[in-house]
């Protein structure tokens, strides 16, 4: 498996957007979201709580978008909490965050993706 996250005009269509949402920005979020995407949401539990995550699907079952439960503050966390949960895939960052918390949340996304398997190998997917 492989992840990558990409901003900028390097971003493309196929890139799946993550979106940060605090409970500000998810409630602007729900005004705007499809009937099917709202009940989606609900169905999965989705509130917009710190480090929650939910993946919008396409009609083909493909991952349209990721939402995910931003923390108050702090940047360098905020995609390292939920590295984990995504499938492999080329990711894009949609928020209006600075460059600065851009690159603080990228590199926590780095982090979150490091493994030292010189002596011993990891059993859990790349």
């Amino acid at each position: 498996m492989s992840y990558k996250i990409i901003k900028g005009s390097k971003a493309d269509q196929s890139s799946v957007p993550i979106k940060p949402l605090g409970s500000a920005a998810f409630k602007a979020w729900q005004s705007k979201a499809s009937k099917s995407h709202l009940q989606w949401v609900a169905a999965a539990g989705f509130k917009a709580n710190p480090g929650q995550v939910v993946m919008l699907p396409t009609p083909q079952g493909q991952v349209k978008e990721v939402l995910f439960g931003q923390q108050d503050n702090g940047q360098l966390y905020q995609l390292a909490a939920i590295y984990s949960s995504l499938p492999a895939g080329t990711y894009r960052l949609d928020c209006d965050w600075n460059e600065v918390e851009q690159k603080q949340a990228m590199l926590g996304w780095g982090l979150a993706a490091y493994r030292f398997e010189r002596y011993r190998k990891s059993t859990k997917p790349r």
